[in-house]
């Protein structure tokens, strides 16, 4: 699991860009996904206003994946507190640790308790490899 964490005014906060984000993100933008990068950098009042829902959509859920492992989780990043005290300075660091949860996201790399196991080939490998061992021996 990929997340990404920051402080913003001193409290620190985590991302998380899973399928569930990905799926309440479309809801976000209409469905138009293509638009994703146009209105995370955007600088309207529209745009920014579904910035900050796309980063409570994360913050949420990056609670509910530290709860499911077992880790403590900071407080929950809201839109309402975003619009309130949100600096200029703020938009840019919000902007760019959105990305960042989307391509970590998108990152996710398989870990051996997702790979499929082939027990065929396992056979076969202790197979040949004590066929290996018998050549060796004789």
């Amino acid at each position: 699991m990929k997340t990404v964490t920051f402080t913003l005014r001193g409290q620190k906060y985590g991302l998380y860009y899973n399928g569930a984000a990905m799926f309440d993100v479309q809801d976000v933008l209409g469905g138009d996904t293509t638009q994703l990068f146009t209105v995370i950098r955007g600088r309207s009042r529209e745009k920014f206003a579904k910035l900050c829902e796309m980063i409570e959509i994360m913050s949420a859920q990056y609670n509910k994946a530290m709860a499911a492992v077992g880790r403590p989780a900071p407080e929950l990043l809201r839109a309402e507190y975003l619009h309130a005290v949100a600096a200029l300075r703020d938009i840019d660091k919000l902007q760019n640790m959105v990305i960042e949860a989307i391509n970590a996201g998108l990152a996710q790399e398989e870990t051996e308790e997702d790979e499929e196991i082939d027990i065929g080939l396992i056979e076969l490998q202790k197979k040949t490899a004590k066929a290996g061992l018998r050549e060796r021996s004789t």
